[in-house]
């Protein structure tokens, strides 16, 4: 049986942290996320379904 994480919304907390753990994670075989905001939409579409994260550090960011 596959796994898959769904998760709704693609603000910050979704996409940089439950997304991202999830599929670090190896735990799932799809990573499902709902979202209502047509230019998040297409824009994620227009990538190709990739997104990209700047993460902080006490150096910078990443």
């Amino acid at each position: 049986m596959s796994k898959v994480f769904v998760g709704f919304g693609f603000g910050a907390i979704q996409a940089g942290l439950f997304l991202k753990e999830a599929g670090n994670s190896g735990n799932f075989d799809r990573l499902i996320v709902s979202e209502i905001s047509p230019s998040i939409v297409e824009n994620i579409r227009a990538n190709k379904g990739f997104y990209g994260l700047n993460i902080a550090t006490d150096e910078g960011i990443d």
